[in-house]
């Protein structure tokens, strides 16, 4: 991708390793002529003649650096670390030189990351961050979910994490994520104890999980879940691997939401190696989104099987055509075969992957698996819109739509962000619910991110009598700060870049 000079470009690097890198964070890396970002993220780019500006501690004489920098015309591009749209160093760039200045390169978050090494989808998660200031919400509050993520990087944001794994420790099991991707990664099941006295690394993780979707104890469920699995094989390990059984390995692999350069270095390797290569589609004259978006990095003699998954809500009638692809995938993968799933955005997000990860392990648990995470809808939502997704202390949650919009209205009622993905036929009904709160000129609506035909609107107005075919993979944000709510935000000296 060229580099807007005109624009100040923020590149979202990802979790930490160069595997997670996207063609699009290279490409614009590789255009700039001022880079921007922590020593930990500069060194994922050794190559350039850039000048490098180092982040530290002052954030406002870093903004300064930046605008004489701009000024002169110097094309700068900001590193920061997950997703630019989620607690980033993004949201202070942008408030300071205007949203119609900047343009967002999105990236895998570790949120994402540490689902996948749980071998959990993350569907209705709560995310907030802790790595800054302390979140204002209740033990009571916060375990009404059954999935929490806490971006944890201080001692304070870990002894935090540790009250509310103590206050809920009777419904849910915590695990501790450090270093996600990198060399010295370790994931693991804590107790709270454990996590009050722990030193953890400053690219810390902490997942708060329904015992209930553990099937018990947060100890007892990492002997049973793909976590221990997926956390004994590097994730440098290449498509090629197989075991001692000569069983073959499932790469499940989240291709992004549309741009085929917002894939994973990771993700590249892999399916570039792999001969086999799955994909759903929804019926038989139809095509394969994910497959169109992955095609360019297929090699040349890989064979492509793909899976019927009908578009219905008869679940006996889905059960039946998740099975049958699960039987051929484990067909391939007992000959010794590995096989490369290919799903739209992140595997482990409302995607069909979940459906037919469950299927194969019900026929046989022991079949490696390793899950490669992809950006996601609403990560590339946030930056074609150059709007954040969480900043500061504020919840972020993500729900889908339902024909009663019952879980988007308690979102709403909850406060924070809250970000509604496959809106669909239901966009006039959501348009409704908006327009009786006034939050119409708040929300931000992109449909087909990354595609020819994406569309990004942000005077939902305009979106009165569309067709059904308009909320077709669709994501809606709406923002924490509303009319009527309280808008803290934080100075930049108080919120810690990551």
């Amino acid at each position: 991708m060229a580099v807007n000079a005109a624009k100040l470009l923020i590149v979202g690097c990802g979790p930490g390793s160069v595997q997670y890198l996207t063609d699009a964070a290279r490409q614009a890396a590789a255009g700039a002529e001022v880079l921007v970002g922590s020593k930990r993220l500069l060194e994922l780019f050794p190559q350039g003649s850039a000048e490098r500006i180092a982040v530290g501690a002052d954030i406002a004489a870093l903004m300064e650096q930046m605008a004489a920098r701009r000024t002169a015309g110097r094309r700068i591009v900001v590193l920061v670390g997950g997703d630019p749209g989620l607690h980033s160093l993004a949201q202070l760039v942008i408030r300071h030189f205007g949203r119609e200045c900047c343009e967002i390169v999105p990236a895998v978050s570790s949120v994402q990351v540490a689902f996948a090494r749980l071998g959990l989808d993350w569907v209705d998660a709560h995310i907030l961050s802790a790595h800054g200031r302390i979140p204002a919400i209740t033990a009571e509050d916060l375990g009404r979910a059954d999935k929490i993520a806490i971006l944890a990087g201080t001692k304070d944001a870990l002894r935090w994490s540790a009250a509310m794994a103590g206050a809920l420790q009777a419904s849910h099991g915590a695990f501790l994520g450090e270093n996600l991707t990198l060399d010295d990664e370790r994931f693991q099941p804590i107790t709270a104890e454990q996590l009050a006295r722990i030193d953890a690394s400053s690219l810390s993780i902490v997942l708060l999980i329904g015992k209930s979707l553990l099937g018990g104890s947060a100890q007892e469920s990492s002997r049973h879940t793909p976590c221990a699995e997926i956390r004994t094989r590097s994730v440098r390990t290449t498509a090629t691997t197989q075991t001692a059984t000569a069983t073959g390995t499932l790469y499940g692999i989240g291709v992004g939401p549309g741009d085929p350069e917002w894939m994973t270095v990771q993700a590249v390797r892999i399916l570039s190696a792999c001969r086999h290569v799955c994909v759903p589609k929804s019926g038989a004259a139809s095509d394969s989104v994910a497959l169109e978006i992955a095609r360019r990095y297929l090699r040349p003699d890989a064979v492509v099987h793909e899976q019927s998954y009908p578009m219905t809500a008869d679940t006996r009638v889905l059960q039946q055509h998740w099975h049958a692809a699960a039987q051929e995938i484990y067909m391939l993968l007992h000959e010794g075969e590995d096989c490369c799933f290919l799903t739209l955005g992140d595997a482990l997000l409302y995607s069909t992957y979940i459906y037919l990860l469950r299927e194969l392990q019900a026929i046989d648990p022991a079949i490696p698996v390793v899950t490669v995470p992809g950006i996601t809808a609403f990560s590339a939502a946030a930056a074609l819109a150059n709007r954040p997704v969480g900043e500061g202390k504020q919840l972020v949650t993500i729900v889908p739509a339902s024909d009663d919009l019952e879980q988007f209205i308690a979102a709403l009622d909850r406060g924070g962000t809250v970000v509604l993905m496959k809106v669909g036929s239901r966009l006039q009904k959501v348009l409704d619910e908006l327009e009786t709160r006034k939050l119409l000129d708040e929300a931000v609506f992109v449909s087909h991110a990354g595609m020819p035909q994406q569309r990004v609107e942000t005077e939902l107005r305009r979106l009165r009598g569309a067709s059904d075919e308009a909320g077709y993979l669709s994501i809606l944000i709406v923002p924490a700060d509303r009319p009527g709510e309280s808008s803290e935000r934080p100075l930049p000296c108080q919120e810690k870049p990551r």
